[in-house]
C-alpha cells in the first residue's frame, strides 16, 4: 500500500533515515487519496519514501477499473506462446517481463471486479 501516513516519524527517528528507496514488481498498489483507496496494476519501477510522502516510478500503472481482462488474458497467451519458441535471452527477458505485467493486471482485476 503507497501510503505515506503508515510510516510515523518515530520510524525515521529510530531508523536515523531521511529518505528509503526500494524496487517494485509487477502487482498491487493500493493508493489512498482523500479518504477514498484507489487499486492499480503496476509493473516494474522504484518507490522512494520519506517522512512526507511516498513516490512512484513505475512502467505501468493501471486502475483496477479500467483493464481490460479479454485483451490482457489474450496478451498472457501470446506471451506464453513465445516462450515456448527458440527465442534469445534477451526475447525471453523481455517476454517474461510482458508475462508478468499481463498477470498483474489480470490478478487485480479479478480481486476487485465490480
Amino acid at each position: 500500500m503507497a501510503e505515506a501516513e503508515a510510516f510515523e516519524t518515530d520510524f525515521w527517528k529510530d531508523a536515523n533515515l531521511r529518505k528509503a528507496w526500494d524496487d517494485i514488481v509487477p502487482g498491487e498498489i493500493i493508493v489512498q487519496q482523500q479518504g477514498r483507496e484507489r487499486f492499480l496494476a503496476v509493473g516494474e519501477g522504484i518507490v522512494e519514501i520519506t517522512a512526507r510522502q511516498v513516490s512512484i516510478v513505475t512502467d505501468m500503472a493501471i486502475p483496477a477499473e479500467k483493464i481490460d481482462e479479454g485483451r490482457v488474458e489474450e496478451a498472457r497467451a501470446r506471451a506464453a506462446a513465445r516462450l515456448s519458441e527458440k527465442i534469445s535471452d534477451e526475447e525471453v527477458a523481455s517476454v517474461n517481463a510482458s508475462l508478468a505485467r499481463s498477470l498483474a493486471q489480470l490478478q487485480v482485476r479479478r480481486r476487485r471486479r465490480s
